[in-house]
């Protein structure tokens, strides 16, 4: 009986430590957001003033959403923590979709749809930035 308890005990730690080898493993294997962003080809823009900080903490966190400036379609992802904007044209978003797809995950979770209502997209102005379409130096 000893030896069973031992045996069963054995094969529960050995369970456990492979469960969180496999955990560390899933977790560095991620890529980050931020990262896939830069390499589609999304500029980092700084949150210079009140004004932008608030635009940048009014998009919802961890979500890529649509906006305009100056009539200009974009796609921005806040880092509210280091007061950055990531924003994209329509093809740095498709090629950003297509590293999604490419690194397991689900693109369909990651655009903020909030701004969609009736069929047509509502999406806010970013005024009080420099020109979105203009490379940063």
């Amino acid at each position: 009986m000893k030896n069973t308890l031992v045996k069963q005990s054995t094969i529960n730690v050995a369970f456990v430590v492979a469960a969180v080898i496999a955990a560390v493993f899933t977790a560095e294997g991620a890529i980050p957001t931020e990262n896939l962003l830069v390499k589609a080809g999304f500029q980092v823009k700084a949150a210079k003033t009140v004004s932008q900080r608030q635009q940048l903490e009014a998009l919802p966190k961890a979500k890529v959403s649509a906006i305009t400036q100056n009539g200009k379609p974009f796609y921005v992802y806040p880092d509210g923590q280091h007061n950055n904007l990531y924003v994209g044209d329509e093809a740095a978003y498709q090629t950003y979709l297509d590293e999604i797809a490419l690194a397991g995950g689900s693109p369909d979770e990651i655009l903020n749809t909030d701004y969609i209502a009736g069929g047509r997209v509502k999406v806010p102005d970013f005024s009080g930035w420099e020109p979105f379409d203009e490379a940063t130096e």
